[in-house]
C-alpha cells in the first residue's frame, strides 16, 4: 500500500512539472528551444552576441535572456519559479541581419510562455556591520566553509554563511543590487520573504547591519507572468 502511495505522489509530482518548449521557424529566424534534466552530464555551448547565435545543449532562461538583450545577466531577475530552476536545450539562428531580430525572437519567447518584461531602475546599497554584537548572536559555530541557503515557499534559511553569501541570495531575490565585500563571521538566519524595505529594517534590527545607498541606479530586468 506504502509503494502505490509514493509511485501515485512520485507520478503527480512528475506531471506537475511542466516542460517548456517552442519550435518555430519564420523568414526571419529559426527557434528551437526545448526542456533538459537539471542534472543532464556532458553539454556543449556554443554562444555569439553578435551576430546573434546560439546552440547550446544546456542552459537557463537568464542567460539566453542575457544574450537576446545584450546585458549581463546580474541585472536579470526571473520572479518564475519553475523558470528560474530550469535548463533548456536552445537553438537560435537569424536567417539575415536584421537589427531587431533580437528584440523579435525575444518577444516571440515572451508571448510563447506568458511572460512579461519590465526595465527598472533600482536602487544599489553597501552594507556595513554597525553593531557586532548583534550581528555575533548569530554566529555560526560550525569549523567548516560550507554554506547553505534554504529557499522555502515563505522564507530563506541561511546556515553558516557570510554577509558577501547573504547579499548574493538578496540579489537573486530582489531587484536591489546589495554589495558586501569585506570579511565576515559566518552566520545562521533566517528570515521571511517580505518587501525590500521591511527586511532592510529587520535585518537593521536584528544583525546591526546598515544599508547605504550608493547613489548608483541599477538598470534591472525583471521577467515574470503576466
Amino acid at each position: 500500500m506504502i509503494r502505490k502511495v509514493i509511485i501515485i505522489v512520485l507520478i503527480i509530482s512528475l506531471s506537475s512539472c511542466k516542460k517548456k518548449s517552442i519550435s518555430l521557424e519564420t523568414k526571419n529566424f529559426n527557434l528551437e528551444i526545448s526542456s533538459v534534466y537539471r542534472k543532464h552530464g556532458n553539454f556543449k555551448n556554443q554562444l555569439r552576441n553578435y551576430p546573434l547565435f546560439i546552440d547550446a545543449d544546456k542552459i537557463d532562461l537568464k542567460e539566453v535572456l542575457g544574450i537576446l538583450l545584450r546585458v549581463d545577466t546580474s541585472i536579470i531577475k526571473i520572479r518564475n519559479k519553475e523558470l528560474k530552476n530550469q535548463f533548456f536545450n536552445v537553438f537560435i539562428e537569424p536567417k539575415n541581419s536584421d537589427s531587431i531580430v533580437n528584440k523579435t525572437i525575444l518577444t516571440t519567447i515572451l508571448d510563447e510562455w506568458n511572460l512579461r518584461l519590465e526595465e527598472k531602475n533600482n536602487k544599489s546599497y553597501a552594507i556595513e556591520i554597525l553593531d557586532s554584537t548583534k550581528y555575533n548572536n548569530f554566529k555560526s559555530t560550525k569549523k567548516n566553509f560550507v554554506n547553505y541557503v534554504y529557499n522555502l515557499s515563505d522564507s530563506i534559511k541561511v546556515s553558516n554563511c557570510n554577509l558577501k553569501k547573504i547579499a548574493e541570495v538578496l540579489n537573486s531575490e530582489y531587484a536591489e543590487e546589495i554589495v558586501f565585500n569585506n570579511e565576515s563571521k559566518r552566520i545562521n538566519y533566517t528570515w521571511k520573504k517580505i518587501e525590500f524595505d521591511d527586511l532592510q529594517t529587520q535585518l537593521q534590527h536584528d544583525l546591526g547591519v546598515s544599508f547605504l545607498d550608493t547613489k548608483e541606479d541599477i538598470k534591472t530586468f525583471i521577467i515574470s507572468d503576466k
